[in-house]
């Protein structure tokens, strides 16, 4: 049994567009998008001299890896 000829420009079409099983790797798509510099300026204000932080880690989901080794990291 015979196969029927490709129609025109088939193969051709084929070679211009192969197909990608893994997507190329896209280095602009994947870099942190660029930040600017802030510009802080003191206006003779008061300032906070005894200042205390807490940090609270809310939820199950730092009970597991990898926000536990990043909490004992904090």
């Amino acid at each position: 049994m015979a196969t029927p000829p490709a129609g025109p420009g088939t193969a051709d079409q084929a070679r211009r567009n192969p197909i990608r099983v893994v997507p190329l790797h896209d280095d602009a798509r994947l870099a942190p998008a660029p930040t600017a510099t802030p510009s802080l300026t003191y206006r003779g204000g008061p300032l906070l001299t005894a200042v205390q932080i807490f940090t609270l880690f809310w939820g199950d989901g730092w009970q597991a890896q990898p926000q536990a080794g990043l909490m004992a990291q904090i």
